[in-house]
């Protein structure tokens, strides 16, 4: 979990756009109920769940909104930004 530490408490400094940066933080706020079961894993246990149990997690965040989120939206996505060196 030190990829989750390292996330929190990172200083986004200038490297991002703030719009983008706002708009985002905004969007992944979908993903609250995932940073609660973290905690709550945490107080419960002492320790952080496994990086593969949050990964799917967020991946459930995801499907939950659109069932083809992956195949259909973000690699397809991804691949385009990709290609035109965005």
């Amino acid at each position: 979990m030190k990829w989750l530490i390292k996330v929190a408490f990172s200083d986004p400094g200038e490297k991002y756009d703030p719009k983008e940066l706002k708009i985002g933080t905004e969007i992944e706020k979908e993903h609250k109920p995932t940073i609660e079961f973290i905690k709550n894993y945490y107080e419960k246990n002492k320790k952080w769940p496994k990086d593969e149990e949050v990964f799917a997690m967020i991946a459930k965040d995801h499907l939950d909104e659109f069932a083809n989120y992956y195949s259909e939206g973000l690699v397809p996505m991804e691949e385009k930004l990709e290609k035109e060196g965005k």
